[in-house]
């Protein structure tokens, strides 16, 4: 099917054959407009593109590219040649026709000029411009293709992102034919809601689009405005495509047709070609958005009906082939394309990919405008060649952006945003429009029409000190000259002001006032998605504008605006002079111009007068915004309401009246709060309420009662005085008080909260969030705790309005604060405190405490890191310790950095136990009704377990008392499970959320824990005092806890929290290393298990170091250690000639190096494992780390000898020397006393054994097979190997024990950012 163009609307497309959908008529039904400046690409000039023509831009069947019909090509001639060949010919026309024509063949010559033949041959008319032009207004041609992103979405429409921050316009009957036939559905049915455009569209959704018409539409007082009216239909995008050109790896655009059992049915809008979405394909944020009219975008990977995945990371990945069907009119917007450049000009790249397709890549879609190099011309002045580092026949990946098929021009894209699929950086950073940067710097500056500005994304982050201050801009310079030197991205961006926006008046000579390097002050104004830009100003009344989004509102604001224009519904007003849509504005409505009726409203309220009002209410993503400019209620001195959660009895605030009804008044307040006024709470007498209350008239008004769980607020207009106790609901009922401690028994409970009640009738309100501490046990004791149940709960918060209820709280940590007088019921002092999260926001959280107070923590103040996000650190109701850094205006600051915050101590890890214990309590009333408490396995027991199952993870055992066990792969210990035996194994933790007990059956540790029982080191262990310090050696790092082993003390178990108040999940559990040895404090001991903390600068975990005289003692240790675990297999080999081929062996790991594991097989037998005998080959699960990071010293393993077995001593030596890092080996022997073991064996073979679970399963005696050898090696064989060493241009991959094989850079992938990275993309140790 071939797609036509048009340079009319696309009702006059001619259709082929199966493309019924394809000729239907398309208007455009939007009639709103936006001012925006496009980005120039390059040099002035004619706007128009070398290779456009209005009169080319109707296709025929001729001009397909690719026609199957034609078996000779011919050269079709060039408009230019055509003009030429006219040169002379005698015109018998109308002299005003003649005009006509000579000056059209003159502006066809003047394009010969500007465009030449691809190598000579025509190629079925495509060009090599001679100058790269970008996609400007007025070249937009309707039935042109463009990628875009959503960036807006509204009830009717939405506004959609194109190349050079051009918007296109979509409205609601354009995203899909289904979605159109779900809406005419719901006209029909007047029961029905329409499809909300919101739950198809949204921000940041990556769509195809068609151009339906363009427009220059102008305002009485706006001005002109540019107008894109786009199409996302896939019958309109796609109707060019056939099922010829449908492939394995093409990214394909469609919509949902109809959702099956196994996934969804997706219509390409073609009837050539329709393709099936699996669920099992479909990421899980994506599986709710699968409704029919959805717009969908996968990768083909196969079947008969084209069978799609959403994988992100297929669809980044998946290069378009080039197959034969393919023509021009294929071509679609997001396909990823190799290119090789042609040519390398001043304004971009000229390309060819799939074979013989030509393309340009202007300047601002190369990867990156920042990381040019500066020079100088012959004048002095700096400037930088963007093009400078690329070269023809260069092989780049880039995706396509604009199709258009008239003109036969095809835009593509290198930014790294685009061709990854991710948003820009500056939207993962969270930069909000309305950034100031004070230290912008000029990067590029185009004459008479703008400049690129460097912005960078953390300047706005807060510096505390001088010195801090200089440090860190120090050592951000230092990075970026480190990263700018290796071709490291970083958070800088680009940012585009326009000549216009440069400064409140003209500016003249743009280059000559700005330089390349000058620093100037500018804010953000706007987004480009698809160019990855935002849009500056540096006009100083924006600049010092106080509101720039609707977000920056909030109910009850007082600020200043400019009146725009005055009309019957009220007054237009803007708070910022932005000239687009992300300009701020607000209406006041008539009945809110003044205190009184105005008669002539548009005589007090001129265009341009600056006024004060206060906000009644704002909607910030419908961007609705209403004010008033009543005097009474901007300057009222009584509180603001401007929240149902600030209503407090008693409370006496100025309103408006927006209801009369026959039995009282509505008054309103901010934010949409409302309450009634009954006639009795009325000073009136007798008159008839229509006449004595107006609506919109201003009444002071006082709360009697407030019913939270209703929403029904009772007022009073009378005076406080008159007011009687009894209208506040509150009488002698008895209260939870705040502060107050109680055993409360839980009477009802809803989804969100359970209603306790204590024994002298107080009722209490305890909210989910506030049932325990940590995350993973909320959600499970709340669903354990209903009617009956027994708690301990804490009042938090008065409710007085509600009947003396009281919210109440049972976070262990709050009780503890509680009880140790740190609970803060007035301001907080400065020392670490028990809060929890009230509220988070996008610049910050609220933390709360006694009385209702809160504070806030701002973003900088939450945690050492950058923080875009304060949601992905911070959850309402998290319990959090804070400190108290600012104190002004009795409001204070708070910060929530764990390395300010955080306090050694037991409080975490004991609240955790206490409520595991609450849980296990709980089940057991729960099962058998007698509420006796279900025993929790201490971790160090040592118990006979049964292996159930084996799975890829670990062994599954069963307990003797009922319970599941689950071993680690790293606690084997070398020991090879069967289902169904029973081993001997301890107690690393028992999960009492999970009800999982974590095991361990590695031999050594259950032997030094078996043998540990009753000895003095237990008894030592359980002695220790806080604030001492110890070695451990880290076992498992589970969610919540760390379990570690002291070695000191026969290895018993000790437990450390793996998480803390204010630092939670990955961030936290990543600073642990499974079998590593560290220095830990000791917290306490409870029920004789030993608590620790470990690595409290919350950074990594410290490493033990030694001094000198520890070190020499610690030989002696070692060696005696050894010596241990060998009596505990038996002793070993005796020498290595005991060591035959295919013989099982155990043996003690006494080094773990980057290539290999040492093995003491016996006291005076060494043995070897190479990093490539320890897994088996399996090319669909290449590991992506070392093998040997499970494995640490004195683990006992079980090999198999290899053939060759052993080693001689200059191949010892070397290892030798490979350990100890010198040329020369040393050969020493102890000669110490009694009990001392040689640490160098006196039989130097070495035995070379294989660990790998293939090897382990062959009969004892039968050997492994042989390893590969230089001399055994085939050209084109499979090997899987380990990355050794990483240098700038090649990989060291070892294969084989003694055999390792280089690979070049442009051999490791076909991935360019892989190539040009290699440090970046692999690592030492990772499987390939």
């Amino acid at each position: 099917m071939k797609r036509a163009a048009s340079t009319g609307d696309l009702n006059g497309q001619k259709k082929s054959k199966g493309a019924s959908d394809a000729g239907k008529k398309r208007q455009s039904t939007s009639d709103t407009a936006m001012a925006e400046t496009s980005f120039p690409r390059g040099g002035g000039g004619s706007t128009q593109t070398p290779y456009e023509s209005k009169g080319s831009l109707r296709k025929s069947e001729g001009e397909t590219l690719f026609k199957k019909e034609s078996k000779t090509p011919t050269k079709t001639p060039s408009s230019a040649e055509k003009a030429k060949s006219r040169k002379g010919q005698p015109l018998k026309a109308s002299t005003a026709a003649r005009t006509k024509k000579k000056k059209g063949d003159e502006k066809m010559m003047r394009r010969g000029n500007d465009i030449e033949d691809l190598d000579g041959t025509g190629s079925e008319g495509m060009r090599i411009p001679r100058e790269v032009k970008p996609l400007r207004f007025k070249n937009v041609n309707e039935g042109m293709l463009l990628a875009g992103v959503v960036k807006e979405v509204r009830e009717a429409e939405a506004l959609v992102s194109l190349p050079n921050n051009l918007t296109g316009w979509v409205e609601v009957d354009h995203v899909s034919d289904e979605l159109n036939e779900l809406i005419e559905s719901t006209l029909e049915d007047d029961e029905a809601d329409a499809p909300a455009l919101s739950d198809y569209l949204w921000p940041g959704k990556l769509v195809r689009c068609v151009v339906l018409s363009t427009a220059t539409v102008s305002g009485k007082k706006s001005g002109s405005h540019k107008h894109v009216a786009v199409s996302l239909k896939p019958s309109l995008c796609n109707s060019g495509l056939s099922l010829g050109s449908v492939h394995a790896g093409l990214a394909v655009y469609g919509a949902v047709a109809s959702v099956e059992d196994h996934g969804v049915k997706i219509s390409l809008g073609t009837s050539e070609a329709e393709a099936f979405l699996p669920f099992n394909n479909i990421p899980e944020h994506l599986k709710s958005t699968m409704r029919v009219g959805q717009l969908v975008e996968g990768v083909v990977i196969g079947g008969r009906l084209a069978t799609l995945t959403l994988d992100e990371a297929e669809m980044a990945g998946a290069v378009t082939k080039d197959v034969e069907e393919f023509s021009l009119d294929a071509l679609q917007p997001g396909m990823l394309v190799t290119c090789g450049v042609l040519k390398v000009l001043p304004t971009g790249l000229v390309v060819r990919f799939l074979s013989s397709f030509i393309g340009t890549i202007e300047l601002f879609h190369l990867p990156s405008l920042l990381n040019a190099p500066t020079k100088r011309d012959s004048s002095g002045e700096a400037f930088s060649p963007i093009t400078a580092g690329y070269r023809e026949k260069q092989k780049v990946i880039a995706r396509i952006i604009q199709v258009d098929i008239g003109a036969k021009a095809v835009a593509l894209s290198m930014r790294p945003h685009i061709l990854d699929r991710t948003p820009p950086v500056f939207v993962k950073k969270g930069v909000k429009v309305g950034a100031i940067f004070e230290k912008a710097t000029v990067v590029k500056v185009d004459p008479g029409i703008g400049m690129v500005l460097r912005l960078k994304a953390n300047e706005g982050e807060e510096e505390e000190g001088d010195k801090k201050k200089n440090d860190k801009k120090k050592k951000d310079k230092e990075e970026e000259e480190e990263e700018a030197e290796e071709g490291k991205p970083n958070d800088d961006f680009e940012g585009w002001v326009h000549i216009s926006n440069v400064g409140d008046g003209r500016v003249e000579k743009l280059e000559k006032s700005y330089k390349i390097g000058r620093e100037v002050r500018c804010r953000i104004s706007g987004f480009s998605w698809m160019d990855g830009m935002v849009t500056v100003t540096m006009k100083e009344s924006v600049l010092e504008a106080a509101v720039m989004l609707y977000e920056e509102l909030s109910a009850g604001d007082k600020i200043k605006a400019r009146v725009i224009k005055v009309d019957t519904f009220g007054c237009l007003v803007a708070l910022n002079q932005a000239a687009d849509s992300s300009g701020v504005r607000g209406l006041v409505p008539s009945t809110h111009l003044a205190d009184v009726t105005l008669r002539n409203p548009e005589k007090k309220l001129t265009p341009g007068k600056l006024v004060s009002c206060r906000v009644l209410w704002v909607k910030p993503g419908e961007r609705r915004l209403v004010l008033t400019l009543k005097k009474t209620l901007v300057s009222s001195p009584l509180p603001i309401i401007a929240s149902y959660d600030q209503i407090k009895p008693g409370v006496v605030a100025h309103g408006y009246v927006n209801k009369v009804q026959h039995n009282g008044i509505v008054v309103s307040f901010f934010g949409q709060v409302a309450g009634f006024v009954p006639r009795s709470q009325l000073d009136v007498e007798g008159e008839s309420l229509e006449e004595a209350y107006s609506i919109g008239q201003v009444v002071k008004a006082r709360v009697v009662s407030y019913d939270a769980e209703n929403r029904r607020l009772k007022l009073s207009l009378k005076s406080a005085e008159e007011g009687g106790a009894e209208d506040e609901g509150v009488g002698d009922k008895a209260v939870i008080a705040i502060g107050e401690v109680v055993t409360a028994t839980v009477t009802s409970k809803t989804e969100a909260e359970l209603v306790v009640k204590a024994a002298n009738g107080a009722v209490g309100r305890l909210a989910k969030e506030h049932v325990g501490d940590h995350v993973g046990l909320i959600g499970a004791l709340f669903e354990e705790l209903s009617a009956g149940a027994e708690v301990q709960v804490m009042g938090l918060e008065r409710e007085r309005g509600a009947g003396g209820v009281t919210r109440v709280t049972m976070k262990p940590s709050l009780l503890r604060a509680r009880e140790q007088g740190a609970l803060p019921s007035g301001s907080p002092s400065s020392a670490s405190t028990s809060f929890y999260v009230r509220a988070v926001t996008a610049y910050g959280c609220f933390v709360g405490f006694a009385s209702g107070l809160s504070a806030l923590a701002p973003i900088h103040a939450l945690s050492s890191q950058f923080v875009t996000n304060p949601g992905e650190l911070f959850e309402v109701g998290q319990s959090v310790r804070c400190v108290v850094v600012s104190i002004e205006h009795a409001k204070f600051g708070v910060s929530l950095k764990p390395s300010v915050c955080m306090c050694p101590d037991t409080a975490f890890l004991d609240s955790l136990l206490d409520q595991e214990r609450l849980l296990a309590r709980l089940r057991a009333a729960a099962e058998d009704g007698g509420g006796q408490s279900a025993t929790l396995l201490k971790a160090g027991t040592v118990l006979k377990v049964e292996a159930e199952e084996v799975l890829d993870y670990g062994p599954l055992f069963a307990l003797p008392g009922g319970e599941a066990g689950h071993c680690p792969k790293n606690q084997l210990g070398g020991v090879d499970v069967k289902v169904g035996k029973k081993y001997q194994a301890v107690v690393l933790a028992h999960d009492g959320v999970k009800d999982m007990v974590t095991l361990s059956v590695d031999p050594a540790l259950v032997a030094h824990l078996a043998a540990v029982k009753g000895t003095d080191k237990l008894n030592k262990a359980s002695k220790l005092k806080p604030s001492d310090s110890v070695a451990v050696i880290v076992q498992a790092v589970l969610e919540d806890r760390v379990v570690v082993t002291l070695p000191d003390f026969g290895h018993v178990i000790a437990l450390g929290a793996a998480q803390d108040y204010n630092l939670r999940g990955e961030a936290a559990r990543g600073r642990f290393e499974v079998g590593k040895r560290c220095q830990a404090v000791v917290l306490g001991v409870r029920d004789g298990q030993v608590l620790v903390s470990i690595g409290t600068d919350l950074g990594t975990t410290k490493e033990v170091k030694k001094s000198k005289g520890e070190k020499d003692d610690k030989k002696g240790k070692q060696a005696r250690a050894i010596a241990e675990e060998l009596d505990a297999i038996g002793g070993g080999l005796a020498s290595a000639s005991e060591a035959k081929p295919g013989m099982e062996v155990k043996g003690v790991v006494v080094g773990v190096l980057p290539g290999y594991l040492s093995l003491r097989l016996g006291q005076n037998v060494n043995a070897h494992v190479n990093v490539t005998d320890v897994l088996d080959e399996d090319s669909d699960n290449v590991p992506d780390h070392s093998p040997l990071t499970g494995f640490k010293k004195g683990q006992v393993v079980t090999g198999r000898v290899l053939k060759g077995g052993a080693v001689g001593k200059k191949e010892l030596a070397k290892k030798v020397e490979e350990k100890k890092g010198s040329k020369k080996a040393e050969k020493k022997k102890d000669k110490g006393g009694k009990g001392s073991v040689n640490t160098q064996p006196e039989d130097h073979a070495l035995v070379n054994v294989s660990l790998r679970p293939s090897d382990l399963a062959l009969p004892d005696g039968v050997a492994p097979p042989a390893r590969p050898r230089l001399e055994t090696l085939k050209v084109g064989a499979t090997l899987q190997g380990f990355v050794e060493e990483i240098k700038g241009d090649c990989l060291w991959v070892r294969v084989a024990s003694g055999l390792k094989g280089r690979v070049q850079a442009l051999d490791a992938s076909k991935d360019l950012d892989v190539v040009q990275d290699l440090a970046g993309s692999f690592k030492v140790g990772q499987g390939v």
